[in-house]
């Protein structure tokens, strides 16, 4: 098994700690990011890739999914989790743990 190693460009260490603390904030998208990263958005896309091997994008949502999880240890429901995150609706947030992890939420969290 490999560990993949913490990136080497400031840049993207940047990025993964501002989308750490900012990925539910509302509007948050692979534009904004870049402009934190001082990059194009089509730079910043490669370089984020070349990187963590995943794009910014997934990266976003895997940070939603992971918080989602955290709030539903806590008691909160799906729904609460889904909008506290800015997703558009819990079906949206249902949809995207299940391409994620290949169940659904509410079988996976389920207490």
């Amino acid at each position: 098994m490999t560990t993949r190693k913490l990136p080497n460009d400031e840049r993207i260490r940047v990025c993964l700690d501002w989308i750490g603390t900012n990925f539910s904030t509302e509007g948050l998208n692979v534009k904004k990011v870049a402009e934190i990263a001082l990059l194009s958005d089509s730079r910043l896309a490669h370089i984020f890739r070349e990187q963590t091997g995943i794009s910014v994008f997934q990266y976003i949502l895997w940070k939603k999914v992971e918080e989602a999880i955290l709030l539903s240890q806590e008691g909160f429901s799906l729904t609460q989790c889904a909008h506290s995150l800015c997703f558009t609706d819990s079906s949206h947030f249902t949809r995207t743990f299940k391409n994620m992890f290949g169940v659904s939420p509410y079988f996976a969290l389920k207490k």
